[in-house]
């Protein structure tokens, strides 16, 4: 009966490690060959149904093209997160518009994350290979209408579970908002 109740007992904690290997997210170091801002020149317009859209200039096609030589769509410089290498990463951001020194500052921090057992069974590409691109939290969702300003932006690579946890970024006042990017690395600053 003892020998019954302990492999039962056994079974259970290895589902329950087997799970929580599976399910639990941790933030990835900094790295910067892997992990970068990278600037790109981007087509900024309403498509036929109204809705903005936004597209670098290498993906846009012969028709596309040529309605941008003909001054129907607006080119602004932009900057996105790139991941490049790693296998199996997911991101999350959270950027907000803040008020330093009187001058206004779009603060974005970010972080690559990973389960457990996506760190431990699934191996990385080659840093030349496989590059992820996305805009986060850099913008605000404005690139795409035309609410979109330049202004000046500070990206942040900060490795926190914090940025984890939605509800509790967004309930930072202003100041304890600002005051993270002493946690964080900048990586990128600049007006676009």
């Amino acid at each position: 009966m003892k020998k019954r109740i302990a492999a039962v007992l056994a079974c259970f904690v290895m589902a329950l490690l087997f799970i929580f290997v599976r399910r639990y997210e941790h933030p990835l170091p900094f790295d910067a060959n892997r992990m970068f801002v990278e600037p790109i020149e981007a087509v900024r317009g309403i498509d036929a149904e109204g809705n903005g859209f936004l597209s670098s200039l290498d993906e846009l096609n012969f028709e596309e093209s040529r309605a941008v030589l003909a001054g129907k769509y607006d080119v602004i410089d932009l900057v996105w997160l790139t991941c490049r290498g790693i296998n199996a990463v997911a991101s999350v951001s959270h950027g907000r518009t803040i008020r330093r020194d009187g001058e206004e500052i779009r603060v974005v921090y970010f972080c690559y994350y990973k389960t457990l057992w996506e760190s431990l069974f699934e191996g990385d590409f080659a840093y030349g290979s496989e590059s992820v691109f996305w805009f986060g939290d850099i913008y605000g969702g404005d690139p795409y209408g035309s609410a979109y300003e330049a202004r000046k932006r500070e990206v942040y690579y900060l490795p926190a579970r914090e940025l984890l946890d939605y509800e509790k970024m967004t309930g930072l006042s202003d100041e304890a908002f600002d005051a993270l990017r002493k946690k964080g690395e900048l990586i990128w600053s600049g007006v676009v």
